[in-house]
């Protein structure tokens, strides 16, 4: 995936390089406004970055939405 500029989750190059790619989506006004797209393991890596009041609580959350994604899966 393409890279960008300005991002600020703290992880390698290369694991940026792979799982985050910069593009662009039309808005209703029609502008073309900046969007990321995200592998699952981006997502993951986001969503166990986020930090503050009720950050804990998403975190335990998606963790065992994945698990039951898993099981389905099986």
């Amino acid at each position: 995936m393409t890279k960008f500029p300005n991002m600020r989750l703290e992880c390698s190059d290369h694991f940026r390089e792979l799982n985050f790619e910069l593009s662009s989506y039309k808005s209703l006004q029609n502008r073309d406004l900046p969007m990321f797209i995200l592998t699952r393991d981006a997502f993951t890596m986001l969503v166990i970055s986020f930090t503050g009041t009720g950050a804990s609580k998403f975190r335990e959350e998606f963790i065992e939405l994945i698990e039951m994604a898993k099981q389905i899966d099986n």
